[in-house]
């Protein structure tokens, strides 16, 4: 399994990132695997699993725990990709939520403008599927 970690500070757009970034996936053809479904205790995180151009690729944006993190490696480890968001705050920590994939692509969540910055990111992650 290949990750993408979207990564940022708190509260910086990641999670309205990452719904982009399925709004655009399923825009452009993805099939629905497992369905949207909230996690946690904000009522914009989900989880998911989709195909995308012949790859399952598992979707989880409740990056703010890094126990959360760890669970969605394990949990989606028989998918193609993982787009996963992932709190700054646990940068030191990386290998535990890595270690066992074999590429991983970081893309570092822009902060300013979220209305530019929020789109250009998305686009960023859905190239690196």
């Amino acid at each position: 399994m290949d990750i993408i970690l979207l990564c940022g500070d708190l509260n910086t757009g990641k999670t309205t990132t990452m719904n982009l970034v399925y709004s655009d996936l399923i825009t452009k053809g993805a099939t629905v695997v497992v369905p949207k479904v909230t996690v946690g205790g904000n009522p914009l995180d989900f989880e998911c699993v989709l195909i995308y151009k012949g790859k399952l690729v598992a979707i989880f944006s409740m990056g703010d725990y890094l126990h959360e993190c760890w669970s969605a490696a394990i949990k989606y480890a028989y998918c193609d990709k993982l787009i996963l968001a992932y709190s700054n705050k646990f940068e030191r920590n990386l290998a535990t939520v890595v270690g066992n994939c074999q590429n991983h692509v970081v893309v570092t969540k822009l902060s300013g403008n979220a209305a530019m910055n929020n789109p250009n990111d998305a686009a960023i992650i859905v190239a690196h599927i």
